[in-house]
């Protein structure tokens, strides 16, 4: 968006002003690098996608093939496209993220978006390796925040430990006395500088 003013962006797509375009980008980057392995979606998909969370942002109900949300996205998809450089068209009508490293910034977004399902993101895509990166982008940026908010993360989401971890019932990885899976886990954190407990 170079040389644009944000009341220019507005007009192209109210969506592409903060806080729209990264609650959007952020669910639409979750879906992908969950469902789509290859990065790239058919404009329909990224559409479908990107009302439902558009609609559960406004409190609205999803409906399939309502050509009102369906309109508003595709103009937010092209004017994405156009303006930012962060999504690209692979084929006609197939889009990803110009980058691996932007569509895992934006999951990592959607990990700790909600306070409340930080700790069940995070240990849901643990040993997965393709979600390594963003969750520790997402720990990252929780630890730019709040220091303390990452060493609970660290302590209950990776090491499924502490009073959290027993009352959301985590229990470690299985084989975790033999693996160490989330004790490795937790040096990768110390390694990219995530606030921790001395302990």
């Amino acid at each position: 968006s170079q040389g644009v003013s944000a009341s220019a962006l507005a007009k192209i797509s109210p969506l592409l002003i903060q806080p729209h375009i990264t609650h959007l980008l952020s669910g639409f980057a979750y879906w992908l690098h969950t469902k789509k392995p290859g990065g790239f979606a058919s404009e329909g998909e990224i559409c479908r996608e990107l009302g439902k969370e558009w609609t559960r942002l406004n409190g609205r109900a999803w409906r399939e093939e309502d050509p009102k949300i369906e309109k508003i996205m595709k103009e937010f998809l092209h004017a994405v496209l156009q303006q930012t450089g962060i999504l690209v068209e692979d084929t006609p009508r197939w889009y990803g993220f110009a980058h691996l490293t932007f569509e895992e910034y934006y999951a990592a977004c959607y990990l700790i978006a909600n306070s409340q399902k930080r700790v069940q993101h995070i240990r849901t895509y643990l040993h997965d390796p393709r979600w390594q990166e963003p969750i520790l982008l997402a720990l990252g940026l929780v630890g730019r925040e709040s220091q303390e908010e990452a060493h609970m993360l660290v302590e209950t989401a990776i090491l499924a430990n502490g009073e959290q971890a027993r009352a959301e019932r985590l229990e470690a990885s299985p084989y975790e006395a033999l693996l160490g899976r989330d004790y490795l886990f937790a040096l990768l954190c110390l390694g990219n500088d995530i606030p921790v407990h001395p302990t």
